[in-house]
């Protein structure tokens, strides 16, 4: 698994298979956490994600453009 690292805070990327993940159109989760998901496609100006744990999952957004 790669770790990347920005600042103080670092991610450990797992290995995933998009066909194992659940597509989301939200990011919160019950309970207050989310696993195995897919969030794509959105255009993110912030992401506000306090208490929500995100678990084995992928958050994508589209590339910026100039």
């Amino acid at each position: 698994m790669d770790i990347r690292t920005v600042r103080q805070r670092s991610v450990t990327l797992p290995d995933l298979d998009d066909a194992d993940l659940e597509e989301v159109d939200s990011l919160g989760g019950e309970r207050g956490e989310l696993r195995d998901f897919r969030y794509a496609d959105a255009g993110l100006r912030e992401l506000p994600l306090s208490g929500v744990r995100l678990m084995d999952g992928r958050v994508s957004v589209p590339a910026w453009t100039t």
